[in-house]
């Protein structure tokens, strides 16, 4: 099967045009493709701009500005004028979703190149009506894989009409039944009840997979650079330090522990701070600075050597359409700690895995801290709850999902009306 990929951006800390951002987001995008291009030949086009090229198993597709410019189409000029006003934000803003939108003419020109067998296109905002505009025009199937709901979450900074797109586009894919794939069960169920939809047939949840990645060369040692004892225990939080992650009610709840637990447990935050140095400063004034440290990014290469010396990992963000590093920690045997309403709970629950704190309250977490830190629990069957989302099923999932799925039967003035 001849894949199209089309993201907004990967990340690849070992390539130039790729490292900025380098988010999870970007980095299971980007191993996705790559594992479905070991049985299928896989094509990826993203906003970065890059010359053709070939990484690892992705054919990664030229994208210049001249190329919008030499392929541009007129039927493109219209969607893009009705962007440029009815996106908010500032002028800068504008003019960036309207050459998105431009932008589809040299889309089409690519589809017409490669002639893939389905697009499949990551998000669900402004940027990806022209892709879905083109795939429509040309009459190639195209599926959308949405990795969180921008539209129900306040911490994502984005503005007031691509909130309202998100249920537009979910109306939009419940009429005309759409294939759309999301990344976990609550997350499915959270869009079916906020806007009101009968989607049972056409929306599909297919997690993301996990692949435990050998050390290799990293000399990343945390008990050797901390001096932290043996009898102490590390615990990790992985991701950029933001609001919607969370990460200051873990410092607060840690602040609450029981003295023969706080003693016994190192937290690390590793990310990079979005926060103005919130984090650092809720660390200093609890006076937790023995305890209680902030890496800032870690590259990715040293990432498995940290889930290799840690005993447990949280996450506690506020909203999470998936969740990965909780399995990825499971890949390394290593429990979680969660809040019971994130969205991928149902997907990731095992009692020999994971411990579900169901009140967000500081007093609740570090509660559910203790209860982490009492249990026994057995690395080989934490490991063996990872082993259900490999690579191979989850691209397996895909493989399917691309197979059974149509052209759409929507009009390009349908979709024009989403604008």
């Amino acid at each position: 099967m001849r894949i199209l990929v089309v993201a907004a951006y990967i990340s690849d800390e070992n390539v130039k045009e790729f490292c900025n951002p380098l988010t999870g987001y970007g980095y299971i995008i980007r191993d996705i493709a790559n594992h479905l291009g070991e049985t299928h030949d896989v094509y990826l086009l993203t906003r970065q701009l890059i010359h053709e090229r070939q990484l690892d198993n992705i054919h990664l597709v030229r994208h210049q500005l001249s190329d919008t410019i030499k392929n541009l189409r007129l039927r493109y000029v219209k969607p893009a004028i009705k962007s440029f006003f009815r996106c908010g934000g500032n002028l800068y803003n504008r003019f960036k979703n309207a050459y998105f939108f431009l932008n589809g003419s040299y889309l089409e020109t690519v589809i017409q190149e490669i002639k893939p067998d389905i697009v499949h296109i990551h998000g669900a905002a402004y940027v990806e009506l022209p892709c879905m505009l083109a795939c429509t025009r040309l009459k190639v199937p195209y599926v959308i894989t949405l990795h969180g709901l921008v539209g129900l979450n306040q911490h994502v900074p984005i503005d007031k009409y691509g909130r309202i797109l998100e249920g537009k586009l979910f109306r939009f894919f419940d009429r005309f039944q759409q294939t759309v794939s999301i990344v976990s069960t609550g997350a499915k169920e959270d869009a079916v009840q906020a806007y009101n939809l009968d989607m049972d047939t056409n929306i599909c949840v297919v997690c993301n997979p996990v692949k435990r990645m050998l050390q290799g060369n990293s000399t990343f040692n945390l008990r050797s650079q901390y001096h932290i004892p043996s009898e102490s225990q590390i615990m990790i939080c992985i991701g950029n330090i933001c609001a919607r992650k969370n990460q200051v009610q873990l410092v607060r709840a840690y602040a609450r522990l029981g003295a023969d637990y706080a003693r016994k447990l190192h937290v690390f935050f590793m990310g990079e701070d979005r926060m103005n140095g919130e984090l650092q400063i809720c660390i200093t004034k609890l006076g937790l600075e023995q305890q209680v440290h902030y890496l800032g990014y870690v590259p990715h290469a040293d990432i498995s050597s940290i889930y290799q010396q840690a005993q447990y990992n949280a996450l506690i963000s506020i909203d999470e359409g998936f969740g990965l590093s909780v399995i990825e920690g499971y890949s390394y045997g290593i429990p979680s700690i969660v809040f019971d309403d994130m969205q991928a709970v149902k997907d990731i629950y095992s009692p020999v895995s994971l411990v579900s704190v169901k009140e967000r309250s500081d007093e609740a977490l570090s509660a559910g801290i203790q209860t982490l830190m009492d249990r026994n629990w057995d690395a080989d069957s934490i490991i063996s709850v990872s082993q259900q989302f490999s690579f191979d099923k989850i691209c397996d999932e895909y493989t399917d999902l691309f197979k059974n799925t149509q052209i759409t039967k929507a009009r390009w003035s349908d979709i024009e009306q989403l604008i």
